[in-house]
């Protein structure tokens, strides 16, 4: 991440204000409210890392350049959620006080110093590495208290638990005695992963997809092309060949996870209605 760090923040900022911006303009020709725009933007920029990482691990490219830019991008955008949090706040009308809206900053920077200092020593020493190693079921445990544990801290800073779990995630990667992590976790990743298409799969309201099959048809096709195109240019302004930059957008092209986030939040902020909350919903789901 960090020697790729040009593609991976530049072109993640650059596809998020590009696709946002995009955005706006259809907004100002429909008649939206900005924060529903803006809203709109953010749900349509995200990418799911659950989705390409399962096609790049398919397709063995996830060590190639292709691979190591797409997932550079998708680890930014997961982290670009925290700001577009408290965007969508500020639009809801709440009134944040100063702390409030200063503890997930300070969260965030502090978490951000932990994982800096993780990558300049190499990683952070877990105690008791050398008991853990030698007994699996304690290996198992270690890990998903580690997990969940920081996903508690992130929680009590008014960040997102999911960006805890997604930074222990890079803490355990970075630290030299927990290589034996990946292997006893893998079956555990096969079912959670299964649980979150399920889950997926559960947000679908089939009768409402039924009665506007057609607009979400079309709306689902213009997101993959707009989508496609957009990430496209970011590529190739990078610096990438077309060929290959249609490929990455491509990959690209679908709405990630943290979107059903960002639509709950809006459907509650009273930034889209009912109607568009499950428009939203069908088009990410499919």
């Amino acid at each position: 991440l960090v020697s790729n760090w040009r593609i991976a923040i530049l072109g993640t900022f650059f596809q998020i204000i590009i696709i946002v911006i995009a955005l706006l303009i259809l907004g100002t020709i429909l008649g939206w409210p900005v924060e529903r725009s803006i809203l709109f933007g953010f749900v349509i920029s995200l990418s799911s890392t659950a989705v390409v990482l399962k096609i790049l691990e398919d397709r063995k490219e996830v060590d190639t350049k292709i691979g190591q830019d797409i997932l550079g991008i998708l680890l930014v955008q997961d982290l670009a959620v925290i700001p577009m949090l408290i965007i969508l706040s500020l639009f809801g009308g709440e009134t944040l006080s100063g702390g409030e809206l200063a503890l997930p900053i300070v969260g965030g920077l502090s978490i951000a110093a932990i994982v800096a200092v993780a990558f300049k020593k190499g990683g952070i020493p877990i105690p008791f590495a050398e008991a853990i190693q030698q007994d699996d079921e304690l290996q198992v445990f270690a890990a998903i208290l580690v997990c969940f544990g920081i996903a508690l801290i992130t929680g009590l800073l008014g960040l997102s638990p999911a960006f805890g779990a997604f930074v222990a995630g890079i803490l355990i990667a970075t630290s030299r005695e927990t290589h034996w992590i990946h292997k006893n976790l893998n079956p555990f990743k096969v079912i959670f992963v299964a649980i979150f298409f399920v889950y997926v799969g559960m947000l679908i309201n089939l009768n409402f997809i039924a009665e506007n099959l057609i607009a979400i048809s079309l709306l689902t096709l213009s997101v993959f092309l707009a989508n496609t195109f957009f990430n496209a240019v970011v590529f190739r302004l990078m610096g990438d060949e077309w060929k290959d930059s249609i490929y990455s957008g491509a990959l690209l092209s679908q709405i990630g996870e943290f979107s059903f986030v960002l639509a709950a939040i809006g459907l509650h902020d009273d930034i889209v209605s009912t109607f568009s909350y499950n428009m939203i919903i069908s088009i990410i789901a499919l």
